[in-house]
């Protein structure tokens, strides 16, 4: 398997890594995915080339990711828990991504960048960050067994990890792993899924 991806389908790689499953990680800068974009399915990334056929859309390729790797379950239900966890988690991104990249619009002044740049992180800090922390919290309560879904890792745990240690690796000023400390659950899990052996070899080889 041979998979191209940005750095926002890092769940991807982490359900690949969590269940030992062997794949190649080509991580594509703006010039190459210049050259690479018109021979794409979609003219998007994530895409996986699997047996020599091409295969896109990150939802489509967790799911695969997930069932080779036993992290996605059979029982409907709990696979709908772990779907709607994954769409959460998304959510979280896509409540402060397009502003982002608004900021990163050319024809805006220096100014104007600035202003937007503390509206988003500001934004994120005071309001879509402990939203989302307060539901993620909720859900590990409601759960009871230290994980998202069931009573073992799924994609949800894996989702919920990868975003939200996206957001708290000090990437936005202000916002760091802190953030985590008002929700103890969601911090206690974390910390969990940052010792699972896979994981933590996969960070410690400079991913």
């Amino acid at each position: 398997i041979n998979l191209f991806c940005k750095a926002n389908a890092e769940k991807i790689r982490l359900a690949f890594v969590v269940g030992r499953i062997p794949f190649e990680d080509c991580r594509v800068n703006q010039e190459q995915w210049k050259e690479l974009k018109p021979n794409t399915k979609f003219g998007q990334m994530p895409i996986a080339d699997i047996d020599g056929e091409q295969f896109a859309q990150s939802g489509a390729l967790l799911r695969y990711a997930g069932s080779l790797a036993g992290l996605y379950p059979e029982e409907r239900k709990l696979a709908l828990r772990v779907d709607e966890i994954i769409s959460l988690t998304e959510d979280l991104t896509n409540s402060f991504v397009p502003q982002s990249n608004f900021v990163r619009n050319s024809s805006l002044s220096d100014e104007e960048k600035k202003k937007q740049n503390n509206f988003v992180f500001t934004n994120l800090k005071e309001k879509e960050l402990p939203k989302f922390l307060g539901l993620f919290e909720g859900l590990l309560t409601k759960n009871a067994t230290n994980f998202y879904v069931g009573d073992k890792v799924t994609l949800a745990d894996i989702a919920v990890f990868a975003h939200l240690r996206n957001i708290v690796r000090e990437q936005f000023p202000g916002v760091d792993k802190t953030m985590l400390d008002s929700f103890p659950l969601v911090k206690a899990h974390y910390e969990r899924m940052s010792e699972i052996p896979e994981i933590k070899t996969w960070y410690s080889t400079s991913h």
